[in-house]
């Protein structure tokens, strides 16, 4: 295969302007931006007159792009193959998912899934560019549907182009430094000069380049093609090419993103919804220039006097609020044959009828009617029943919300290979986000191995997440309907919630969470009952110690007094030989009694 020159790059670039100068795709597009956002006049000489317009197209387009951009969507990357290391494939995955949802929000995804939504409905079709930014992050770049030009434009899948050319309008200065940077001679840099190859650049303010002293704008082309599977690319002007052929080792995909509208036949260029709208808005607008003329002749009345009867005092003053003015009444039986007011014809209905018939049946017929946008009073209607209503009525842009969805498939799969790409020999830094058991959230540096990256079997699944607010009120609904019926608790209420719900989650779950921290009053009461049962129970423990303490001496002084008694007995009945032991033992026992007793 042959290396491009800067001539065959023109060449190639000619070509692809002059398809699709021959299908009007430049005036189109530039006609469907200026009727949705209401320059629906342009190119009417007027003479300084404001022509009326009733703008039906930019709330047909609003609610579509609404209606599509509805529901959430995330990237979810799946493993095919598992193999022998099942657990350490699964940690990459991981890690992949976590890289794609940071990228998405460093990229400002969601906005731009918007604006390219936006895009494809007003002229049919819209690419999203991705490349490493110098600071080795993927960058995004936004482009039109005339700002491609491809090799077959028949060929609908961009994979399979033969090459493709982007078209952009940059700095001398800044390709200069390009040029420089790859080290081009002196000479071939010099024959970098500005253009003004402005007549193919859409945007009326576009086309109008600010002055530079020594600096100013040319037309550059980066052609991407693919030579054993591999991605090459170059940059060119028409003279020079001031990036040379570079192949993109390990990227196997184009890195473009395409967004259609609606599929073209047997072509790549997309169909988009304004397109097909502006006969009737003309019409429309025409109708509403036609009323304004006729209420301009003829629904005022147009004061007639005779000239002969007023003096010129007299003529001035009609035209003065509240003034007094004289008439020559001479042979004048009525004020009314000096003055008087001329009424013109009745303005017909008809031309008004037709002008909002005809916006009313192009809505309907759109699906953008009143019942599809949501004319509906959710207080007076149930989440269900309006989620039910819209759902029905955006049932015929299911088409669209698949090619959304096969857009950032095709964006997944991107930066796949972008990763893949320019992974260096260390591995894929991804920064992981995290929580303690505090609660605080913290930052972790993790890494996909390069070989693991580059072995991975990788499939691609968009996850979809209602977001509409009557979903969410439905939802909530239930859940606020489980509650009361005693289904669930409030904790689980709670923690059912959606985090963007519009019940405040995040403060009833503080809420719980003080609550846990702080023992309620039912549980401080029982707290108080049980001290005060163990200060009881300490207390009848002393008195019980206390009690045999007391029971012990008792049954001392009944054994002393019991043998006592039987030593008086003895006493009293024993013989003169005993009598002479007993005082001694009696004084013992009494000794020990009063030891006892002290």
């Amino acid at each position: 295969m042959s290396k491009p020159t800067a001539a065959s790059i023109w060449k190639e670039y000619n070509r692809g302007k002059d398809y699709l100068e021959q299908f009007g795709f430049y005036e189109t597009t530039q006609k469907c931006y200026n009727f949705y956002v209401g320059d629906q006049w342009n190119g009417l000489k007027t003479s300084g007159e404001t022509m009326p317009m009733l703008n039906i197209i930019k709330p047909v387009i609003d609610y579509k792009v609404a209606t599509v951009n509805s529901d959430g969507f995330s990237i979810s990357y799946t493993s095919q193959d598992y193999g022998e290391t099942k657990e350490q494939t699964a940690e990459a995955v991981k890690l992949l998912n976590e890289a794609a949802s940071v990228l998405w929000e460093n990229l400002k995804m969601d906005t731009v899934l918007w604006e390219q939504t936006r895009n494809a409905c007003i002229y049919g079709n819209t690419y999203s560019y991705f490349f490493q930014g110098a600071d080795d992050e993927i960058k995004a770049r936004t482009l039109d549907n005339v700002s491609l030009l491809f090799a077959d434009e028949q060929q609908r899948d961009i994979q399979r182009q033969k090459y493709i050319l982007i078209v952009q309008r940059l700095l001398v200065s800044e390709v200069k430094e390009i040029a420089k940077q790859q080290g081009l001679s002196d000479e071939d840099i010099a024959k970098i000069k500005s253009d003004k190859n402005t007549d193919k650049i859409v945007g009326e303010l576009a086309k109008v380049e600010i002055e530079q002293d020594d600096d100013g704008k040319v037309l550059c082309i980066k052609r991407l093609w693919k030579e054993s599977g591999t991605v090459h690319i170059c940059s060119s002007t028409e003279t020079v090419i001031y990036q040379p052929d570079t192949e993109i080792t390990g990227l196997t995909l184009y890195p473009i993103a395409q967004l259609t509208w609606t599929d073209g036949l047997n072509t790549i260029r997309g169909l988009g919804e304004v397109q097909y709208m502006i006969p009737n808005q003309i019409e429309i607008n025409k109708s509403l220039a036609r009323q304004a003329v006729m209420i301009k002749q003829y629904a005022f009345p147009h004061l007639v006097y005779d000239k002969s009867k007023l003096s010129k005092e007299a003529v001035k003053a009609l035209g003065m609020v509240g003034s007094t003015i004289g008439v020559d009444a001479n042979g004048v039986t009525s004020i009314g044959e000096v003055i008087n007011y001329l009424n013109g014809p009745g303005i017909p209905s008809d031309s008004y009828n037709f002008a909002t018939t005809l916006a009313t049946q192009t809505r309907e017929l759109a699906g953008a009617g009143e019942v599809a946008t949501g004319s509906i009073n959710p207080e007076r209607a149930s989440g269900a029943a309006i989620l039910a209503v819209q759902e029905a009525a955006a049932l015929p842009l299911s088409g669209q919300e698949a090619n959304v969805k096969q857009y950032i498939e095709d964006v997944a799969n991107i930066w796949l290979d972008l990763w893949k790409t320019y992974t260096p020999e260390t591995g894929m830094t991804v920064y992981t986000t995290d929580k303690d058991e505090n609660g605080k959230e913290y930052t972790e540096e993790k890494r996909i191995p390069l070989d693991v990256l580059e072995s991975l079997d990788v499939r691609v699944r968009i996850d979809v997440s209602p977001a509409n607010p009557y979903s969410k009120y439905s939802r909530e609904q239930t859940l606020g309907n489980l509650f009361q019926a005693g289904a669930i608790t409030f904790e689980e209420y709670v923690k059912a919630l959606d985090d963007d719900a519009t019940a405040p989650k995040a403060t009833l779950m503080k809420i719980l969470s003080e609550r846990e921290q702080q023992p309620s009053e039912a549980e401080a009461a029982a707290m108080e009952a049980n001290s005060r049962l163990e200060q009881n129970e300490q207390m009848m423990l002393q008195q019980n110690d206390q009690m045999d303490q007391q029971n012990e001496k008792m049954q001392q002084l009944m054994q002393d007094n019991a043998r006592l008694q039987e030593m008086i007995k003895k006493l009293t009945e024993g013989s003169n030989g005993n009598s002479a032991e007993l005082p001694g033992q009696m004084a013992g026992v009494q000794e020990q009694g009063s030891g006892q007793t002290a």
